[in-house]
């Protein structure tokens, strides 16, 4: 009886939990309406200033539009929260083209580094630097990014939850915004 009670728990849990991960992980958001306080406007010609900030991360740089060819060349940055621990597990950057009404048309990546905790993610091991040139859909006004990523004290691994996390005498935070 107790199995059984506990199998039904489960199968009702289960799912909600893994729907929670897919949508943090997300890598497209096509057709969803983005967050009005983090679009960026496009403008036709440039170069133009190009800044995006969140508690998380700060994006700085340029962009430049010729036709349907968008070019984005700057630096992504951490908050000071999250600059102190000095390993980078993982951490990507996505940035979506957003339609007059702010739907999302196009999801691309536009920043990674992957370091698990061991010299390669030391932060001065990172390219904290992106020059990409996308092909934008007709309809692109303005753009969003979104990010996840994993910050931690030193090389140890992350029991793989949300927000502060400590194994193995190793301090973790997982971080992440949607568009």
């Amino acid at each position: 009886m107790a199995r059984s009670k506990l199998l039904l728990s489960l199968i009702l849990i289960l799912p909600l939990s893994l729907s929670a991960c897919t949508e943090r992980f997300r890598t497209s958001f096509n057709g969803r309406v983005a967050k009005v306080d983090g679009r960026v406007a496009l403008e036709a010609g440039g170069p133009y200033d190009l800044y995006w900030e969140t508690n998380d991360i700060i994006i700085s740089g340029t962009y430049q539009r010729e036709g349907e060819s968008l070019d984005l060349n700057g630096r992504v940055k951490l908050q000071s929260r999250l600059d102190s621990l000095p390993n980078v597990s993982s951490m990507w950057v996505r940035v979506h083209f957003l339609d007059a009404e702010g739907v999302i048309v196009s999801t691309h990546r536009l920043w990674t580094a992957l370091g698990d905790g061991g010299m390669g993610g030391k932060d001065f091991f990172i390219n904290w630097n992106f020059n990409r040139r996308f092909t934008t859909p007709a309809p692109t006004r303005s753009l969003n990014f979104s990010y996840d990523g994993t910050v931690r004290d030193s090389s140890g691994t992350d029991d793989g939850g949300g927000g502060m996390s400590r194994t193995g005498g190793s301090v973790g935070i997982d971080f992440w915004r949607t568009p």
